[in-house]
């Protein structure tokens, strides 16, 4: 029987445009563009020069900062300019654009070492960090970092295979598809940090993933395989260690704390080609998918390419599109521009026709609470929302409003229509705000 933790809801999956295409590799876009912020934490700074080549692997940005990851480019070709550009956020930023020569050529492999021998976890961090290697589900955070972090703290590692977002079905076809590269990756991270108790967690709605890991772990030992109930957000760190080892992460605590450290599976896949070929990441895979596409496919995409090209792989638009999203449709956000190019936590393109946004006006909070019912973290929207319009900032962090993941249910299942994650966003903003003036004044 899937397990399941307490909150959440049922959007309609819409995975089934996508859900049995294998992964197809598209062509290199004829220039790419690389912004200094391709990862949650400290922007990087350019190493490279206009005019300069630069290889396939060739680290073309870096920073000293604990919270960064270098950037590497993901073509051969050279340098034609480092200005700001748009990014999937929406704003400007410095980023370093390259002219694609075609070539293809590689760097040599970065590491030297023994490939197969086991590494310790400052070993592991370093190379995953030289890599540039990110959570590659969603958070965008430096690998490294969650593995200093869980060095001697954590007795599990679970392997986040449960794909919630409708739409979304990149991590399915990576366990279908990379099944065994999947499962050296997690062994690589269980080894470094000394542990034993390996879960990979798959939503039950899985069926050729589920098969396929039946399938390596008849031949392998040391992964268990947790079947989790389909449900959003089941793939949330908190979400699925909860179904998995019934632990709850504290308020305002990390899963360290509770002896656990999630990785998705497509960031599993990435660690096995670090370490085993000295390959930092310069790809990942793609979901573009949407009413208004017109084949929608599984993509491997490299970094830097621009989002409207992914739509031109999969045949264009049907028709102009009414919206275009980079993610998923819970907690992806809205494009602005096709020249936005795909960062390391770009897991999908999702383009929808005239007619299918069900967006409306805002109506009057009703006091249902149908936003209790489905909170995930089991807070009260409600009332965050209340102390939201009424401007009483303390009362928002006396209701844990800073433990809000934004993850959209409550707006979701909001018969009002309100705008919660909007709020409840623009609230932990402003409280962010108050504790920077506060920390100035102290100083």
């Amino acid at each position: 029987m899937a397990v399941n933790f307490k909150g959440g809801c049922h959007p309609d999956a819409k995975k089934n445009a996508t859900y049995k295409k294998p992964i197809d590799e598209m062509k290199s876009a004829a220039e790419l563009v690389f912004p200094m912020l391709m990862h949650k934490g400290s922007p990087c700074g350019p190493i490279v020069e206009v005019g300069q080549r630069v290889l396939v692997g060739q680290k073309i940005a870096e920073s000293t900062a604990e919270d960064s990851a270098p950037i590497h480019s993901s073509v051969s070709g050279t340098v034609k300019a480092i200005e700001p550009r748009i990014n999937i956020d929406g704003e400007k930023i410095l980023s370093v654009v390259i002219e694609n020569d075609f070539a293809d050529e590689e760097t040599e492999p970065a590491a030297d070492y023994d490939r197969f021998r086991t590494l310790s976890a400052k070993e592991l961090a370093s190379l995953v960090r030289e890599a540039g290697i990110v959570g590659l589900g969603g958070s965008a955070r430096p690998l490294s970092q969650k593995i200093l972090a869980a060095e001697g703290r954590v007795d599990t590692l679970i392997i986040n295979g449960a794909e919630c977002e409708p739409y979304v079905t990149a991590d399915n076809r990576m366990m279908v598809e990379y099944s065994e590269e999947l499962y050296d990756g997690a062994m690589l991270i269980a080894k470094a940090l000394e542990i034993r108790d390996i879960t990979l967690a798959i939503e039950s709605d899985k069926s050729h993933a589920i098969a396929e890991m039946h399938r390596v772990f008849a031949k392998k030992t040391g992964i268990k395989l947790c079947v989790v109930h389909t449900k959003y957000p089941q793939g949330a760190e908190r979400q699925v260690i909860k179904s998995v080892t019934r632990r709850e992460v504290p308020p305002d605590g990390t899963p360290y704390d509770i002896g656990v450290i999630t990785v998705n599976v497509s960031t599993a896949v990435a660690v096995s080609r670090a370490v085993r070929e000295g390959k930092p990441l310069t790809t990942r895979i793609i979901t573009v998918s949407g009413s208004a596409v017109a084949n929608p496919k599984n993509l491997i995409v490299k970094l830097g390419t621009p989002i409207g090209d992914l739509i031109e792989a999969c045949g264009g638009f049907l028709e102009h599109p009414e919206r275009v999203i980079a993610g998923g449709p819970m907690m992806g956000k809205t494009q602005y521009s096709l020249d936005a190019p795909v960062v390391k936590g770009t897991n999908a393109v999702l383009a929808f026709c005239r007619g299918e946004d069900k967006t409306e006006p805002e109506g009057v909070c009703i006091h249902c609470g149908k936003c209790v019912g489905v909170c995930p973290m089991q807070l009260m929207p409600v009332y965050i929302y209340r102390a939201y319009k009424a401007d009483k900032l303390s009362e928002c962090v006396k209701l844990n409003v800073s433990d809000c993941t934004e993850c959209g249910c409550c707006a979701y299942i909001c018969p009002a229509r309100i705008s919660l994650v909007s709020a409840f966003r623009a609230v932990k903003k402003k409280i962010e705000d108050v504790k920077k003036e506060e920390k100035v004044d102290e100083a």
